[in-house]
């Protein structure tokens, strides 16, 4: 972070409003009270020792392995008994995660921040190229041929970037009943992830690439607002401007063999975005308020374009209609809700919504003789209206009873109109005695307009397919939660969740997804000296899709045969999480301890049916195509801290943390960075290979306050 940012900013935000917020001299202050300075400083000294994948470990942190480390915090809070306050809070300084937050207040008057934050993400560490300048936006190697298939000649590398967010804010009230408040932040992004490109010379051929990461991201935000029983309106502007010094990734094709060849893949565009939106509600008799969210924005981005791709070994030139493109997309959002209370055991509410978006982009068409492609750019319609009563039955029991209903309309080929019905009640009862009780039920019915016209050959596939996002379905949902806290030392909460959703028209595709969830929180305080937590979490997600693979025929009802058959699949997935943990107080607010212990794993599998023996070549058969390890992992976590109050200012920590991560996943069993061996047909770079770790963690650390 650049000193100069805070302080500039610093400087914007106070200087203007210096006079506006003078506190005028009266003889009575000049024996007022002193203001009141606290300030805490605390260090932790942490000792870790990391086996297996690092990366994944830091993937959010930074630690190094076996390298000592200290942390440092600062809390600063300021009164001067004359209404302001100030406070100030600084994490991990000097570390990657490091953070700094300065806000000051006076009530009635006015508030401001200033912030500083980076989060770093830390990828797979030890990767390696064949290119000799990873990071960078060329790729290169040497020699004349391909790159050689010995990975011990590579380029070792780091995935990892590092976002710094800082800005800062100033809000006024002081002009009551008027107010204003203002904000500008910028995050800039550096640093290099995974990117695919597909080769040259034929479907199959994958490059792996290094992608240069060098984003930066300013926004502005304001807002004038008035607040004055019974109205209340306001108007808010915010500008967002995104900057990517890397235009295009170039590399060169190791599929290519005519020389020198500069390949190339676009990477995220400049672009701006701005957004107008008032605001505002008023009161009107029968305890009624009128709200309404009115708001228009607009999104530009212009990109220069490929005009040639290799095929082949040879680089053709395509015929596009314009080397530039301008994108732009133009939203209006019009949201108004009416809420009642006639009566005293009757709420209500009644809405309406619109949201238009218009795609403006421009329209290109490129030709690749004889073929040519025109982007169709995508503009929707989307309406809903609907309402909710609130019947009061008896003390402390409703019962809510809602309707929606939903019309979307869009530029698509294939489903341009969808009609929404969702109906919705819940029950609630609160109880000062027991607790609170929820059972909700939803039913969605969506109805999908299909169309499909002059397909012919294998595109006749899409008279079959229905894609999920769009499909009608039905879905039921219901909910059932419990809060139960019969006496203060006792909290138990219980949770329940069913969802089912059927695709009533689609043969090809996803037909049924179904979850079941459950989860309980229960935490006891046995007395002064003990406390006792813990809970447990569990998901069930099933899915089911009926496809159908084809090299003539795409009739799902057609004959089915080696090349052209039927399959199904079922997918599973169980979530487990559970955690249990006590606190110690050996003497009362002097000594305490804590331990705990956490774990969360998943368990994944997809089960393949081909509906046809013919279909089963090569020693496959209906059980040995099924895939057990779809996305597993297990997490564990386990910590013993103990805390000595020495004095009121003094406090002393130290303790002991371990962590281990198991992962397993089919696509990454027997990775190899050559595929095959000899002759490559695809270079990879082993990105999130190799995720599971252990890690122990010895920590103590100390905490002073000054007064």
């Amino acid at each position: 972070m650049k000193l100069w940012v805070l302080v500039w900013i610093a400087a914007l935000i106070v200087v203007p409003f210096g006079g506006l917020f003078a506190d005028e001299v009266k003889p009575e202050n000049v024996q007022a009270e002193k203001g009141k300075l606290e300030i805490e400083a605390g260090l932790v000294g942490v000792y870790p020792h990391i086996s297996g994948s690092e990366a994944k470990f830091n993937e959010y942190r930074d630690m190094k392995d076996r390298v000592p480390g200290a942390y440092g915090s600062v809390f600063l809070n300021y009164d001067n008994k004359k209404g302001y306050f100030m406070d100030l809070s600084a994490l991990d300084i000097g570390y990657d995660t490091q953070s700094y937050k300065l806000e000051g207040r006076k009530s009635g008057e006015f508030q401001y921040f200033l912030h500083y934050k980076e989060i770093p993400h830390n990828i797979t560490w030890d990767a390696i190229t064949p290119y000799t300048t990873p990071g960078s936006g060329n790729l290169t190697y040497s020699g004349a041929a391909r790159p050689s298939s010995d990975i011990r000649t590579w380029t070792p590398f780091d995935y990892s970037t590092l976002r710094k967010n800082y800005g800062g804010g100033i809000s006024v009230n002081r002009l009551k009943p008027f107010y204003f408040d203002f904000s500008a932040s910028q995050v800039k992004k550096e640093g290099t992830k995974p990117f695919g490109a597909e080769g040259a010379d034929g479907f199959g051929r994958v490059i792996e690439l290094p992608e240069p990461v060098d984003y930066t991201t300013d926004e502005m935000k304001a807002e004038i607002g008035y607040a004055k029983q019974p109205f209340f309106v306001s108007a808010k502007y915010l500008y967002s401007r995104f900057a990517n010094n890397n235009e295009f990734l170039n590399f060169r094709n190791p599929f290519v063999i005519a020389q020198p060849n500069v390949d190339a893949m676009t990477l995220p565009p400049d672009n701006k975005y701005q957004k107008f939106a008032i605001t505002g509600n008023v009161r009107l008799p029968l305890k009624s308020k009128f709200n309404m969210n009115l708001s228009y924005s607009d999104a530009q981005s212009d990109a220069n374009l490929m005009n040639s791709i290799w095929q082949d070994s040879t680089l053709t030139r395509l015929a596009l209609t314009s080397d530039t493109f301008h994108g732009e997309i133009k939203r209006q959002n019009y949201d108004f809700v009416l809420t009642s209370n006639p009566m005293s055991f009757l709420d209500g509410q009644v809405f309406y919504k619109y949201l238009r978006l218009d795609n403006k982009s421009d329209r290109i068409t490129s030709t690749d003789d004889p073929d040519s492609l025109t982007n169709n750019p995508f503009d929707y319609k989307k309406e809903s209206y609907g309402g909710e009563l609130d019947f009061r039955l008896y003390k402390g029991l409703h019962f809510l009873a809602g309707y929606k209903h939903i019309n979307l309309d869009r530029d698509r080929e294939d489903i341009p109109r969808n009609k929404d019905d969702v109906y919705s009640m819940m029950l609630i009862y609160r109880s000062m005695k027991i607790g609170v009780f929820r059972l909700a039920y939803e039913k969605l019915k969506r109805a999908a307009d299909f169309e499909a016209s002059d397909l012919t050959g294998l595109d006749r596939i899409e008279l079959y397919q229905r894609r999920y996002d769009a499909a009608a379905k039905d879905r039921d949902t219901l909910k059932a939660a419990l809060q139960l806290s019969p006496f203060d030392s006792l909290t138990v909460d219980l949770g329940y969740r069913w969802a089912r959703a059927d695709y009533k028209d689609t043969i090809i595709g996803l037909q049924k997804d179904e979850v079941n969830s459950f989860d309980i929180d229960v935490d006891y305080s046995i007395n002064k000296y003990l406390r006792l937590f813990g809970y447990f979490d569990y998901e069930l997600n099933k899915t089911s899709q009926f496809q159908r693979s084809f090299s003539s025929d795409p009739d799902p009802n057609g004959s089915q045969n080696a090349d052209n058959f039927n399959w199904l699949s079922d997918q599973r997935y169980k979530t487990f999480d559970y955690g249990v943990g006590v606190d110690v107080h050996a003497i009362p607010k002097k000594l305490s301890f804590r331990i705990s212990y956490d774990n969360v794993r998943s368990n994944g599998q997809n089960d393949f049916t081909y509906l046809t023996a013919a279909a089963l070549t090569g020693g496959r058969t209906n059980d040995n195509i099924d895939i057990s390890a779809w996305d597993d992992y297990r997490k564990e976590f386990f910590i013993f801290k103990a805390v000595y109050q020495a004095t009121s200012l003094l406090a002393l920590t130290a303790g002991y943390a371990y962590e281990r991560y198991r992962y397993s996943d089919a696509q990454y069993q027997g990775y190899t960075y050559t595929v095959p061996s000899v002759s490559p047909v695809s270079y990879l770079t082993g990105a999130y290979q190799d995720q599971s770790y252990k890690a122990s963690i010895i920590f103590a650390g100390l905490s002073y306050k000054f007064n």
